[in-house]
């Protein structure tokens, strides 16, 4: 003899919702009452810089061990938690660096950027 299983329409409502806010928060979607106009101010003491950025965009600081393994990613900050797009501030140690010096780091990351773009054969977004 098999047995019924029934849900109740308000347990069914309710597990919905529970799942919709969940996806909401994790997606960025929520809150959804922070306007475009209100910035929050994030400051990493061990490197010594602050920098400003959207409330509704996410931020995380990184100590010696960077992000998920890269050292140089010491500040992250996404529109959402899930988001591809990413402002980063990376450190890089040199000993008496010069402008040239920057420049020349600056351009290799963008260029490794655009390369591994090219290589999943996805357009690069910036030249």
């Amino acid at each position: 003899m098999h047995k019924k299983f029934s849900i109740s329409l308000p347990f069914t409502i309710l597990f919905l919702l529970v799942w919709f806010l969940a996806w909401s928060v994790l997606t960025g979607s929520w809150p959804l009452i922070r306007s475009d106009g209100e910035w929050k101010t994030i400051t990493h003491l061990e490197y010594g810089f602050s920098l400003d950025y959207p409330t509704k965009w996410h931020a995380k600081t990184y100590g010696e061990h960077g992000f998920k393994g890269e050292d140089e990613i010491k500040l992250a900050i996404t529109r959402s938690y899930r988001d591809i797009f990413e402002i980063g501030v990376h450190y890089q140690a040199m000993p008496q660096p010069t402008l040239k010096d920057a420049i020349n780091w600056g351009n290799s990351r963008i260029d490794d950027s655009i390369a591994r773009l090219r290589g999943l054969d996805k357009p690069a977004n910036y030249q």
